[in-house]
């Protein structure tokens, strides 16, 4: 093989170990102008990541396995956790808004509440 050949090898390989590479991580712009990354590719890479290190288990256990590791403080270094747990302390105050609370004692039988 003469080295235009060589050359033009590896020019081919390296171009499609690109485009796959363009392939697997898809970005969109953001409003502000930022890159972020696709949230559907980034949710099939970990629900694969863990179906790969827990296979033949259920898709609740799997869940639960995960949620065990971000209450762990030991993914994102304990950025996971903090999340969480704003996230559940946004879904309490739902849940317990002033009105709701109201209209589930007015709506209940006596006593009951």
């Amino acid at each position: 093989m003469s080295e235009s050949e060589t050359s033009k090898k590896q020019l081919k390989s390296a171009q499609s170990m690109l485009s796959n590479l363009r392939k697997q991580t898809v970005f969109e712009e953001g409003e502000k102008g930022c890159v972020e990354p696709d949230m559907k590719l980034l949710c099939r890479n970990v629900e694969k990541a863990v179906s790969a290190s827990l296979p033949g288990r259920r898709t609740m256990n799997k869940a639960a396995a995960l949620m065990k590791a971000i209450e762990s403080s030991m993914l994102f270094n304990g950025e996971c956790e903090v999340m969480l747990q704003e996230v559940k302390r946004l879904h309490i105050r739902n849940v317990f808004k002033e009105w709701k609370v109201l209209k589930a004692y007015d709506c209940s039988s006596i006593g009951a509440f």
